[in-house]
């Protein structure tokens, strides 16, 4: 007989990730063999055993159906769903109530009663028989069903593959035996029970009075069963107690009695929302939207949105530029299914527009025309002047100012007549402005002191008035108005880091600031201001001209106020064209040439950037948010920036918010959904599948067709990131002699991953969402014993973080004395006084929010423990909120390096791989194709506002690709929650060994199907 293997070596050769993290499903391997079915026909071999294993029950469901066996069919639902009560109810509702649906009870193996008898009645109608579901007279008792309720009936893990496959598999795909790990975490029981006892210990019937006890409710007269015909035959099919033999109904049914089941009940839907937004430095008061939409629950089950920042390159974009030059980027919620076609995920997918890192939309004040991606007519071109401002870092404006010979500004230029140069690189400009569209800020003191003219709905109507008069002058021009407090000198010095072309600013000179020298040049070197004098006195006035020179105008009068602003700005010169780009290297001065092709016109100006300090922020995105809402719950993140829920909106201004934004946008997020995980085979299968995706682009490299494997690129694929694998996975012993653990809602989590730019180090940060409500049903049904199960069984999610990343609260809590924050909130020494000098968590987040929180006792570690007071669900939580952990690698992007060199360097320091499209490590996910870039968004518009150093080398696009197909880190890991324990179906892969020995099957750092074109 042929020797077999065990799980362990499976999953190696399957080359799953992650105890953290894992390689890209794109940087695919190469094989010394030349076999073109390799590695994608070893991964399609793969695919089909997998779904043969017993735990793969959508695939079973699928063979058991087209071979036609009832009884197999039976025995396939009876013994391989593991059957769920109702929380509090038990299976009062048995006769028809669906949890999760049929479709999800096959993906994770948990159905209820009534959903395991459709799926049977369901399979037998899809396999040609007349099948009907019956509710069955019984006479089982209490006991018997709290046996049959809480017995271990999941199917095993165990896809049928010898020895003599796995080594042929290994041979044609060139691996070895020593690479890839899985990791189990042991004495985990041991863990979460100590964790538990310390909690639970501490709480008072009070404290979880809304758990819920259980009923017990059983109608023994009304159990789900199935009823078909066969060659004409009545057959019975009794699938909730797997002790009954096959085409038997329950010994208690002596007389086989039986009536119609009355309709299953529908799965309660959901209208999740999903909105992603942002704060700038500027506007911090206020939340501005990027992206919202509205998914059906079930559309997102088993489902992934990559949240994403497309950086606007295409392919061979990304394979000639450098990372300064990633200066806009495009907000996208890419939906992802591998069970759906195209058009059904591209309708759910959204994709924003184009924005700065100010948040501004980059075709706002831009007019296109049908003929602006063509080279302007610059034949009039005399002169051409070009002033440079050096923004907040690293953004640098020019106005352009192409004259005629009369001094006349000539217009119809587009962004193809120009070229920029930085320090002698070439730089990608945009062209943010290419009509006269003056930008006026109209700043108005809202303090009681100021005139009710200006206060009020009479500022409003001031500012309404303004913009019509300007608009008159300049139809493209804007104004926009802002209310300040009497700070006077803080509200100029944000105004003057504007890109406005003129600041107005109505006060009456109370001042409640101080002025700072150390931005006097701030002041004097922004745009102009002039300040609105509305009382027409110099008492307060003449205290603000000893700090800084600015022009006055008096205001009392808003009539001949508005009279003469119109005259200043007839008289002031504004630029026709404007152009951004992102610089590098801030500490050096910049030498900027721009010059008008096809003439021999060019101007030169130097510029520095302002030195680093927390009040130079510009206008620049400081906050990113996500917010995920459905009926009356909401569960926002902070993705990056400034938290201004922990800070209460109290905002101080620092240069580690934009940074930390920026970095953020040159990475990416996914959120991920489910019931509860699938199974195991199901996962596999589905990673496989995002591997698989990649096989047109990458068969066209090996052929050496650099235009069709671009193309193929570009299309898209399905990205999996292997952490998920690891994160996303059920409970362990969810089902034991004593209890069952289930989600009552749904899963989900939030990962993201921000390259490091500013930072020297690259971040990986992952979150469980609250979204679950994990709770249990005990053989006692006391509310107290339900509370424990909980918290015993969702604490090891907790200890996962623990061995997977390196900050986590586990970490962070270990050996401190925890305490019940109700059992000592009211005492002196947590009194205001004391938490206004701790971390913000304490007195912003825990005492707050006023949940059942466990924290050091003395303040000094600012993660803490949450219990659901409603479920018992235990969640470690971060200072940031999060439910997860973090880990980092010492690699950095580096600004003048080549955009493909530098994502492979410091996703694979990460070993993490997800999909960041528009940065080449990767195509665009499958959905997000349109989106890749501009050009395809946009068309001839584009070409109207971009200026892009037009090198593109065949060369270099061709060895990009081949950097591309080549892995740069192949190491994979696997962390399992508890014991694997031994398949039991087929005998084959039947432990940790052999699921070790198949991840190598993927690759490993130390081969490549195909040579690195640096070797």
């Amino acid at each position: 007989m042929e020797s077999k293997f065990n799980r362990r070596e499976f999953i190696e050769l399957v080359g799953v990730g992650s105890a953290g993290f894992s390689f890209s499903p794109l940087l695919l391997m190469g094989c010394e063999s030349n076999d073109p079915s390799v590695p994608f026909g070893v991964w399609k071999e793969m695919i089909a055993a997998l779904e043969q294993s017993p735990d793969h029950l959508p695939g079973r469901k699928k063979a058991l159906v087209a071979a036609k066996d009832p009884k197999a069919m039976i025995e396939f639902v009876r013994d391989s769903l593991q059957m769920i009560p109702e929380i509090g109810q038990f299976l009062h509702q048995a006769n028809r109530l669906s949890i999760y649906g049929t479709d999800v009870a096959l993906r994770c193996g948990l159905a209820t009663p009534r959903e395991k008898a459709e799926i049977l009645k369901d399979m037998l109608v899809e396999a040609g028989f007349e099948a009907k579901v019956v509710l069955e007279q019984t006479e089982i008792t209490e006991d018997e069903v709290k046996n049959i309720v809480f017995r271990d009936n999941q199917a095993a893990f165990a896809p049928p593959i010898s020895k003599k496959q796995l080594k042929k598999w290994k041979r044609l795909l060139g691996v070895n035996d020593t690479n890839g790990k899985v990791h189990q975490l042991l004495e985990l029981d041991e863990k979460c029970t100590n964790l538990a006892d310390k909690l639970v210990s501490q709480l008072t019937e009070k404290q979880y009075s809304a758990i819920k006890p259980n009923s017990f409710r059983f109608h023994q007269n009304e159990v789900p069963s199935v009823v078909y015909l066969q060659d004409g035959v009545e057959h019975y099919a009794h699938v909730f107690d797997s002790q009954v033999p096959v085409g038997q109904l329950h010994p208690t049914n002596q007389d086989h009695k039986f009536k119609d089941a009355p309709k299953i009940s529908q799965v309660r839907e959901e209208d999740i929302n999903i909105s992603l937004t942002y704060r700038t430095a500027i506007d911090y008061w206020e939340e501005k939207e990027l992206l919202s939409g509205t998914w059906k629950l079930s559309d997102l089950i088993g489902s992934t949105m990559q949240i994403q920042f497309m950086k606007n390159m295409d392919f061979t974009q990304q394979a000639t530029k450098s990372i300064s030059d990633i200066s806009t980027f495009t907000p996208c919620f890419a939906y992802q299914k591998f069970d759906q076609d195209l058009s059904f995920m591209e309708e759910r997918s959204l994709v924003g527009e184009p924005i700065t890192l100010e948040g501004k939309e980059i075709l706002k004040n831009v007019v296109v025309k049908e003929e602006s991606g063509k080279l302007g007519d610059v034949s009039q071109v005399e002169t051409f002047e070009v002033k440079a401002t050096a923004m907040a870092f690293p953004k640098v404006k020019l106005e352009l100012y192409p004259k005629d010979g009369s001094g006349t500004i000539v217009e119809g230029l587009s962004a193809a007549n120009f070229k920029i140069t930085d320090n002698g690189k070439a730089v990608t400009g945009w062209l943010e402005q290419n009509v006269f569209s003056p930008k006026i800020m109209l700043l108005y003191d809202t303090s009681l002191s100021m005139p009710t003219a200006y206060r009020g709905d009479g500022a409003k109507e001031f500012a309404a008035s303004l913009e019509k008069m300007v608009k008159e002058m300049y139809p493209y021009a804007s104004v926009r108005s802002k209310a300040t407090t009497s700070n006077v000198y803080t509200s100029l010095l944000k105004a003057k880091q504007s890109s406005s072309d003129l600041i107005l600013y109505a006060t009456d000179g109370h001042n409640d600031d101080q002025f700072q020298a150390e931005y006097k040049d701030v002041y004097e070197t922004g745009p102009p201001a002039i300040l609105l004098n509305v009382f027409n006195v110099d008492t307060f006035y003449k205290h603000l001209r000893k700090n800084f020179e600015f022009k006055e105008i008096p205001a009392d009068d808003q009539e001949k106020t508005k009279e003469e602003i119109q005259n200043i700005i007839s008289q002031m010169s504004f630029p026709p064209y404007v152009l951004t780009y992102h610089s590098f290297e801030e500490e050096k001065e910049h030498r900027i040439n721009v010059s008008i092709k096809e003439k021999e016109l060019s101007d030169e100006t130097t510029i520095a950037f302002p030195k680093p300090n927390n009040l130079y922020l510009g206008e620049r995105i400081i906050g990113l948010y996500v917010e995920i809402s459905w009926r009356s719950n909401k569960i926002k993140r902070t993705l990056a920036g400034w938290d201004n829920y922990l800070d209460r909106d109290r905002f101080t201004p620092s240069r580690k918010y934009i940074d930390d934004v920026h970095e953020m946008m040159l990475g990416g997020a996914m959120l991920a959904f489910e019931r509860e995980a699938p199974t195991l085979s199901v996962r596999l299968t589905e990673y496989l599948k995002s591997l698989v995706s990649n096989e047109e682009w990458f068969t066209a490299q090996q052929g050496n067709d650099t235009k069709k494997a671009v193309e193929a690129l570009e299309k898209g694929t399905f990205g999996y990131p292997p952490l998920l694998l690891t994160m996303m996975q059920p409970l362990n012993q969810h089902v034991t002699e004593k209890s069952i653990t289930y989600p009552t809602q749904f899963r989900s989590c939030l990962l993201r991953m921000k390259p490091g730019y500013y930072e020297d180090r690259t971040k990986v940060l992952f979150d469980y969402l609250p979204t679950a409500k994990y709770a249990s049903i005990t053989r006692s049904g006391t509310k107290r014993s339900n509370l424990y199960e909980t918290v015993k069984k969702t604490a090891q999610f907790a200890f996962l973080e623990e061995a997977v990343f390196e900050d986590n609260a586990v970490k962070q809590l270990q050996g401190h004395d925890l305490v019940c924050l109700h059992n000592i909130r009211n005492e002196p020494e947590y009194g205001y006084s004391i938490l206004k000098n701790k971390h913000n968590v304490f007195h912003n987040r825990i005492f707050r929010e006023n949940q059942l929180s466990f924290f050091d006792r003395d303040m000094n570690v600012p993660s803490y423990y949450e219990v659901d007071r409603n479920t018992g669900e235990l969640r470690g939580i971060l200072p940031d909120g999060s439910g997860g952990g973090s880990s980092s690698t010492a690699e950095q992007l580096m600004a003048l390096k080549n955009v493909m060199d530098e994502y492979k360097k410091v996703v694979a320091g990460i070993q993490l791989m997800m999909m960041i499209p528009g940065a080449a490590t990767s195509a665009a996910p499958i959905v997000a194709l349109y989106s890749m870039t501009l050009v395809k968004l946009y068309a001839f518009a584009t070409e109207a506002i971009i200026v892009m150093n037009p090198d593109k080398l065949e060369g270099q696009i061709s060895l990009a690709l081949k950097e591309l197909a080549c892995n740069v880190y192949k190491s994979i890991i696997m962390t399992f929650i508890g014991k694997m324990g031994r398949g039991k179906a087929q005998g084959v892969i039947t432990g940790m060994d052999g699921l070790e020995n198949l991840i190598n099957m993927m690759g490993d750092d130390e081969f490549s199907f195909l040579p690195c074109p640096s070797a």
